[in-house]
């Protein structure tokens, strides 16, 4: 499963959509997975992919393959402030 970057910071209040491609052999690739955020007091992400920034934090995103749920790829994800510690 291949997600792009293996980690990634946002904003909170940001929403975006995140994309997975599983590939299964030489000549067969898909697009169906299943997305799991470990906190989802700190973001959300629904089966499309839409990402939900809600809070300051850190989670892990994974993108979980439908057609081998062995085939998982983790995406380090931190939420950052609207504004940063040190302008307040």
């Amino acid at each position: 499963v291949v997600i792009g970057p293996d980690s990634l910071r946002v904003v909170v209040g940001n929403e975006l959509r995140l994309r997975a491609i599983v590939v299964l052999a030489a000549d067969r690739v898909e697009t169906q997975v299943t997305w799991r955020a470990a906190d989802t007091t700190v973001a959300t992400i629904d089966g499309r992919g839409t990402l939900v920034a809600l809070r300051p934090g850190r989670t892990r995103v994974t993108a979980i393959a439908v057609a081998d749920t062995l085939l998982q790829t983790p995406l380090e994800l931190t939420v950052d402030d609207l504004v940063p510690p040190e302008v307040r």
